[in-house]
């Protein structure tokens, strides 16, 4: 080399179906506050599936082969209105049950997710 040093940055994709752990109070701060209803995630249905009356099969997660559910959620903590609305999935056996709201304070209920 002539004196200059030259640096390798490899980069790669991150493999399939990869989980990273992370503590809930880092990510959301002031918590999270669920907009509407959770809802089962359910597999593509084409037109021909609907016509033929074929039932709307729930779509597994491929880890924990345990049934999928997503909720939007309001993140109080964003700073940007881009990230102001947070779509999560969870996998769990039995579809999750928030939490009552706490009448007079808040239209949302704080979502307060324990492993």
């Amino acid at each position: 080399m002539t004196g200059i040093q030259k640096e390798m940055i490899i980069t790669m994709a991150a493999p399939k179906n990869i989980r990273l752990t992370a503590d809930f109070d880092e990510w959301f701060p002031q918590g999270l506050y669920l907009v509407g209803e959770l809802q089962p995630v359910t597999e593509y249905q084409s037109a021909e599936d609907k016509a033929r009356n074929r039932p709307v099969r729930p779509r597994i997660d491929e880890v924990s082969n345990l049934p999928l559910f997503r909720g939007t959620f309001a993140d109080p903590s964003a700073e940007k209105d881009r990230e102001k609305s947070v779509t999560v999935e969870f996998a769990c056996a039995y579809q999750p049950v928030p939490p009552q709201a706490v009448a007079g304070r808040c239209r949302f209920g704080r979502w307060c997710w324990r492993a």
